[in-house]
């Protein structure tokens, strides 16, 4: 596909989409290796790979609640934003807290989710961006629509909701 109106303005995509019955690989490595291709990330699987890593590091990792709450809703602000691109470096940078930083940007590489920035594409995950649960030490879960967010505040070792109860179910 020309890019530009240079001799040297071009760029070019292959697709290997075959999958043998056996486990051979061959094919994918004569387009990485000779061909010299680069291996490429749907954005909807890279916004859901760098989510899942995210909440699991904040469900896995961060220890602190309000502190989890806090690095919780910067994720869903990154991807819930009308940006066009996230970048976990930047994210890391901005919303991750110091002593945190390092093990975040491990933790994302160990789940094999890259630190470079890639187009935002939210479709993999829509429906889980408008939901919040929240899980305590003694088996209390809260969930809350994202949009209403703001009745739940998350203290050292409370939760305080402020709304009004109608209803009440036995499940």
């Amino acid at each position: 596909m020309r890019t530009g109106p240079g001799g040297d303005d071009f760029g070019s995509a292959a697709c290997d989409s075959q999958r043998p019955f056996g486990s051979t690989d061959e094919l994918a490595q004569f387009w990485l290796r000779f061909l010299g291709c680069k291996l490429t990330e749907e954005p909807r699987v890279a916004t859901k790979k760098f989510f899942e890593a995210a909440l699991a590091y904040v469900n896995d990792v961060i220890t602190d609640p309000v502190e989890k709450t806090k690095v919780y809703d910067h994720v869903i602000s990154q991807l819930t934003s009308e940006k066009k691109n996230v970048s976990p470096r930047t994210f890391t940078e901005e919303y991750i807290p110091k002593t945190n930083r390092e093990s975040f940007e491990s933790f994302l590489k160990e789940r094999h989710v890259s630190l470079k920035q890639f187009p935002l594409d939210t479709s993999e995950i829509a429906g889980r961006l408008r939901r919040r649960s929240y899980h305590t030490s003694k088996g209390v879960e809260v969930r809350v629509p994202e949009e209403e967010a703001d009745v739940v505040r998350v203290e050292e070792e409370s939760i305080v909701i402020t709304d009004t109860v109608t209803r009440v179910d036995h499940k």
